[in-house]
């Protein structure tokens, strides 16, 4: 694993190398692939559609067995009670966060005036899970569920066809969650149909989920004809550590985000030398255990690096500068830097609250911005699945001030016609 000085130019190299990965994932030869097949899409419709699924996914799947009738089995036999308790613990605690999110918006009211914000569930949502050779169980958990709670009508999941037929705990999460539109398909071809529709599938309203670049760029690519939702992109963690850091924990958690894909980002950004070269030891030496082309191996060598600060506050203006979808504090005192950190999706704090426990159990929302999306935005919420309208209603008598006031406006933006709107008819007997 690499290891640079913050300041030196190798380290500084290396963050503007970081800095352009949405560019390097998000290529335009990423781009041009995803809008092939959605053309081909939009225009062959279920045919193109089974083509790809065969050719991707399942070459046994016929054209009537995409789309699934009826909820899906439970399939409780195939499951260990041990991880039926778990899927209920992560939908407990899914929900309960996510219950303090619901809102029917706001209302204000005085002399005669009205200004209300209403906001109102989505109509229809697709899910779309990529094919990977993991289950996305705590996925779907996150995605459903506030979907659900802010009242959606038609959730459709979309999920690679090996993965429905193969997993058990799928079938019975699907069955758990209520779920009972779902479509065998994955990746771009999914994000085609569900965004256009086909004769068999009823084009939906949003489009979230997790996914790969490619996965990614699709939503982009459909992004005029569906509102999108950019979260769940490849797996990004920046440890922050320091003197009092345990080195084994650090690197545990780091390459169990690595696991996720071969371009997934791993970080470790500290003040001490000695811990540094630790880290660097320890993850070379797990290295060795795991096969040639695994992705931690990969991922190791195309991303990941430890980076030595000067100070603290150098430390969090290098987090910043990433702009990760998770971030840990394994420092002595986390909170001491938490307002220190502006371009983070999901903070953890201290050692007893790792991704791997916090993205399933804990309760908040693992569907995250990455490649510097958390510049601008955080975790999936509720909020994500209401349309919101703005009400406006002004009395006649307060209407002289505010005519004014606004003309002074207009003019000041060289709009005459604005001016002239607020004198017409009635209101210039005002």
């Amino acid at each position: 694993m690499k290891v640079y000085h913050v300041k030196e130019e190798k380290g500084q190299k290396y963050l503007g190398r970081v800095e352009g990965r949405r560019e390097k994932l998000l290529s335009d030869q990423t781009f041009a692939k995803a809008r092939s097949v959605i053309a081909e899409i939009k225009k062959r419709g279920d045919r193109a559609l089974l083509k790809h699924i065969q050719t991707l996914d399942l070459e046994e799947l016929a054209g009537d067995e995409i789309r699934l009738t009826g909820t899906p089995t439970g399939d409780e036999h195939e499951v260990s009670d041990d991880l039926r308790q778990a899927i209920d613990a992560s939908i407990d605690a899914v929900g309960r966060f996510h219950r303090e999110q619901i809102s029917e918006g706001f209302t204000l009211e005085g002399d005669g005036s009205l200004l209300s914000l209403r906001l109102r569930p989505i109509p229809s949502v697709g899910v779309v899970l990529p094919s990977r050779h993991h289950v996305d169980l705590t996925t779907l958990i996150m995605a459903v569920i506030p979907a659900q709670l802010a009242g959606v009508a038609r959730i459709a999941v979309a999920l690679s066809p090996r993965t429905y037929l193969g997993s058990a705990p799928v079938r019975y999460l699907l069955n758990r969650l209520g779920v009972d539109d779902v479509y065998l398909m994955s990746g771009v071809h999914a994000v085609a149909a569900l965004a256009y529709g086909t004769d068999s599938i009823a084009p939906v309203d949003l489009i979230a989920g997790g996914g790969d670049p490619a996965l990614l760029a699709a939503k982009y690519l459909v992004a005029h004809r569906v509102a999108i939702d950019p979260r769940g992109g490849l797996p990004e963690l920046v440890i922050v550590a320091d003197t009092s850091t345990e080195a084994e924990l650090a690197v545990s958690d780091l390459l169990a985000q690595l696991e996720h894909d071969p371009d997934a980002l791993g970080v470790v950004v500290t003040t001490s030398q000695r811990l540094a070269r630790r880290i660097n030891s320890l993850v070379t030496s797990r290295l060795r255990s795991l096969p040639k082309g695994h992705p931690v191996r990969e991922a190791v060598k195309r991303w990941s690096a430890v980076l030595i600060a000067d100070s603290e506050a150098e430390a969090c203006s290098v987090v910043d500068r990433i702009a990760p979808s998770r971030v840990e504090l394994l420092v002595r005192e986390p909170l001491r830097l938490v307002d220190r950190i502006e371009a983070a999706a999901l903070v953890t704090l201290g050692p007893w609250s790792p991704a791997a426990l916090v993205d399933v159990v804990a309760g908040a929302n693992h569907l995250l911005p990455t490649l510097g999306g958390a510049l601008v935005r955080g975790p999936l919420t509720v909020w994500d699945f209401y349309r919101s309208t703005c009400l406006v209603g002004l009395p006649a008598h307060s209407y002289p001030k505010l005519a004014r006031e606004a003309a002074s406006l207009a003019a000041a933006e060289e709009l005459p016609l604005h001016a002239a709107s607020l004198t017409a008819g009635s209101r210039g007997k005002r």
